[in-house]
Order: structure tokens, then C-alpha cells, then sequence
């Protein structure tokens, strides 16, 4: 019997220890796509996890406080409380039925038309024909005829000097934290760029987990 000159090679099939390797690296693959999809969805419920939070602390400061909107950010438009308060102190508030509001007290009023509560502070109180009490308010940088200390042109009407009943009051400020708010006075609705900065912070690590699956993808 003749004997080949070559040795006989299989082909068709890798050599077992290629194969094997084909086999680590595929399950290495998987297991980071599927540790990629885990640490997403665990990014996921960290932030409904957080809104959750947010809304039941929300909800138990109201019954806590007994007022709608217990936290609020000041803008501080037109510099009507300055040098008292700055756009982005973070005021809390309480609206309990048997604190009486005296003159001095920063409130938060609710006009009716107006979307926004205005920071405003209680310089009169007087009694109405009814017996009730209605409150004269206005801003610390507000003169008495509706134009800013500091200058600048007549400020609008909800922030002129007016009076208002206790129903117009949302809160009365019982602590104020200063500068603290500012990030979500960048954050929203109103300021430029808020949509961006909320994509930035929100979609940013789901995107981020999209561009890694594809990009492995296209490597394998």
C-alpha cells in the first residue's frame, strides 16, 4: 500500500481547539450583550424607582404641610425680592389653617390667570366688611408705584402692589435655602436648551447602550 507523500487534512470542520476558541469568544460576546441589556434595564427602573420617590415625597410634604406646592425654586423675575432672595433659593412653605399670616411674612400668591405663584412679601393686613382679613403685598424691590428700586421699567401687574385674600395664598415661606435650586431652574421648561440638557441626562444612557449592541454587532 502506497503511503501519501501529504498528510491526509479534513476540510470542512475546524480543529478542535479552534473550535473551541470559536466557542469561548461567542459566549463571551453573549454574556456582554446580555450584561449590557441588564445594566440598561437596571437604568431604567433606577429612575421610575426615583420618580416614584419623588412623587409620594411630594404627596406626604403636602399633607405634611398642608400646602399644594410645599417646595418652591424662585425665579426671581425682574428682581422683585432682591437682595432678600435670588433666582434659585429653594423656599419651603406651609399652609396650616391656624398659622395667621402677619406683615413680614414672605408668601407665595396664586393669581387667578396666572400659571406661576409669585414670592411676594406682606407689608398690610386689614379686615374686610365680611370679617375676613385680605393681605397688601408686594416685592422688596418694588416701590409704591410699581416700579423696580433698582430701575428699570414698570413691572407687571401680578407683581405690583396688590391685595389679595387668604385663598390667593398658596404658602408662607417657613425656611428658605439659598441657591440650592438653580439646577432646576437650568433644567426647566422655560430656559433654553432645557430639551437638550434633559436628553443629555435622561436618553443619554439608553443611546449609549443602543450604539454598543450595534457596534458589537457589526464587530462580530
Amino acid at each position: 500500500m502506497a503511503i501519501p507523500d501529504r498528510p491526509i487534512v479534513q476540510r470542512g470542520r475546524p480543529a478542535p481547539n479552534v473550535q473551541q476558541a470559536q466557542d469561548q469568544d461567542q459566549d463571551q460576546a453573549h454574556d456582554q450583550v446580555q450584561e449590557q441589556d441588564q445594566d440598561q434595564e437596571e437604568s431604567v427602573m433606577s429612575r421610575l424607582l426615583v420618580v416614584i420617590l419623588v412623587l409620594v415625597l411630594r404627596v406626604v410634604l403636602q399633607e405634611v404641610t398642608s400646602c399644594e406646592a410645599p417646595i418652591v425654586v424662585l425665579h426671581n423675575r425682574y428682581g422683585t425680592m432682591s437682595p432678600t432672595l435670588s433666582s434659585g433659593d429653594m423656599l419651603f412653605l406651609t399652609n396650616y389653617p391656624d398659622d395667621p399670616i402677619t406683615v413680614g411674612d414672605i408668601v407665595s400668591v396664586k393669581f387667578p390667570g396666572e400659571d406661576t405663584p409669585w414670592v411676594r412679601r406682606v407689608v398690610d393686613v386689614a379686615p374686610t366688611n365680611a370679617g375676613d382679613l385680605i393681605y397688601l403685598t408686594k416685592g422688596d424691590n418694588i416701590q409704591n408705584d410699581n416700579t423696580v428700586v433698582t430701575g428699570g421699567p414698570a413691572v407687571p401687574l401680578a407683581l405690583s402692589m396688590a391685595w389679595v385674600t387668604k385663598e390667593l395664598i398658596v404658602g408662607k415661606m417657613s425656611m428658605n435655602v439659598p441657591l440650592v435650586g438653580i439646577p432646576g431652574l437650568i433644567l426647566n421648561s422655560d430656559t433654553p436648551h432645557s430639551t437638550f440638557l434633559w436628553f443629555i441626562l435622561l436618553g443619554y444612557p439608553m443611546v449609549e447602550g443602543l450604539y454598543k449592541k450595534i457596534k458589537h454587532r457589526l464587530a462580530g
